[in-house]
């Protein structure tokens, strides 16, 4: 014989896929930062090896604007220290919903186990 989950119980197993969705939501967001660093990496690995009197471009959107080699590598450099900050941002909210779901998954495995029909029991 099944029993009905309570109302209550329904919203923290809401509760804790909902997290589990940010969490998967940060962990893409750091996979999209890491082929960024990456990518930039080479771009000014690139620059670099290239001759100062080659001319350069910078992707603007859909259309390429030529630039120096010194612009363009100044604006590589900040490109990766912004992605640096995201990623510790990121990595910090990730630990966060860590502790959080780990906390949800406990009172849901202690609310099961305990076989509580009430927020009460």
């Amino acid at each position: 014989m099944s029993q009905k989950i309570p109302p209550w119980l329904a919203e923290k197993i809401k509760a804790y896929q909902q997290t589990q969705t940010n969490m998967q939501n940060i962990q893409m967001q750091l996979q999209r930062i890491e082929l960024d660093t990456q990518n930039t990496k080479k771009a000014l690995e690139i620059l670099e090896k290239t001759p100062d009197d080659r001319a350069v471009y910078k992707e603007a959107g859909s259309i390429m604007v030529q630039s120096d080699k010194t612009t363009l590598k100044d604006y590589l450099e900040e490109e990766q220290e912004l992605l640096k900050t995201q990623v510790a941002v990121l990595t910090k909210q990730s630990k966060r919903i860590e502790d959080t779901l780990r906390e949800q998954e406990a009172g849901i495995n202690q609310a099961i186990q305990g076989g509580a029909m009430n927020p009460g029991s």
